[in-house]
């Protein structure tokens, strides 16, 4: 077992200024490098968001923990919620533009997650949706 980090977040949009100040923070800890650094957040920034615009059916607290894992060549990360079961491996891919009049925002989250990991995995365990992205280093 690697070095593990973990951060706890609010259901909260201003988290993820702390959320990007932590992977940064704990990317340059961990020695990855800048290319890494950057998909980790981009990645971690769009599930984390996910979860607080479509996770909770209420407006009650809730944490989301983000683990992130360092173990050889492999950097992993866990982002945990206990909002609605989503699987994002079930989605469908997204139609994407071919040309700028076709852009339009949102959608391309998995997209990213499945451009950006070489793993992605997802299990509803004790009442908590558990996606895990990872990243192997060294990978342009």
């Amino acid at each position: 077992m690697g070095v593990i980090r973990s951060i706890i977040l609010a259901k909260d949009h201003s988290e993820l200024i702390r959320l990007g100040e932590w992977v940064a923070a704990t990317a340059d800890r961990l020695g990855l490098d800048e290319s890494l650094a950057f998909k980790v957040d981009l990645c971690l920034v769009e599930a984390v968001t996910n979860v607080i615009d479509y996770g909770f059916k209420d407006d009650g607290e809730h944490e989301i923990v983000v683990f992130l894992e360092s173990d050889g060549p492999e950097v992993s990360v866990l982002v945990e919620d206990d909002g609605r079961a989503f699987n994002p491996l079930k989605a469908r891919d997204p139609k994407l533009a071919t040309s700028l009049d076709e852009v339009t925002i949102g959608g391309l989250g998995i997209h990213l997650f499945k451009t950006y990991t070489q793993d992605l995995r997802y299990e509803r365990k004790g009442g908590k949706n558990r996606l895990t992205l990872i990243f192997e280093r060294g990978v342009a």
